[in-house]
């Protein structure tokens, strides 16, 4: 059952040119505040979704970026092979490289996620009784959105970590294979 609404009188004078009424809604009391809390947990879910989606909308920006770059350095590279021959160092650098690109595309492959909000169809499935179980019903749908979301983005996190240390050592790697093949020619 939810409290009664209390109010209090303002016994001030208004200022000049601001109307103001003589009472002042101060919510209910009583009780758990059990629809105010609703609200608030909704609104602070719809919120922290919206936050979410800017930050995964970052994270597949850097994805898209990092793909460009990973496909031209392995087009380069291929292309400096077909002409040239063969090349050891420059195969393992575009070996790196095409798996940066393999891990910025599956960031972009779609997946699990949901945005903040609703579709106005399924809102009207729903068949809540009361104004306070249609709120807490939407906070708890929020906070199981929040959980998937939670798990698509640090999956996706984890991708672009392994795209950006499989793309930077693409150089190193190379250097590495190009060293250990010269110093056997100079063994030998």
């Amino acid at each position: 059952m939810l409290a009664p609404q209390n109010r209090l009188r303002i016994d001030s004078e208004p200022r000049e040119g601001v109307a103001m009424s003589d009472t002042i809604e101060v919510g209910a009391d009583g009780g758990d505040f059990r629809l105010y809390k609703a609200k608030a947990i909704r609104e602070a879910g719809e919120t922290y979704l919206l936050g979410q989606e800017r930050s995964y909308a970052a994270t597949e920006a850097r994805a898209t970026n990092l793909l460009g770059w990973a496909t031209a350095g392995v087009v380069a590279l291929a292309s400096r092979m077909l002409v040239a021959g063969f090349d050891g160092p420059l195969f393992v650098a575009m070996v790196f490289l095409f798996f940066s690109a393999i891990c910025s595309c599956s960031v972009l492959w779609p997946g699990k996620w949901h945005p903040a909000g609703f579709p106005p169809g399924e809102l009207r499935g729903w068949r809540e009784e009361t104004e306070l179980e249609f709120q807490e019903h939407l906070a708890s749908a929020y906070a199981g959105a929040i959980q998937i979301n939670r798990t698509t983005a640090q999956r996706a996190c984890r991708k672009m970590r392994a795209a950006w240390v499989l793309a930077f050592s693409a150089t190193p790697a190379a250097a590495l294979m190009y060293l250990v093949s010269h110093c056997s020619y100079v063994v030998n």
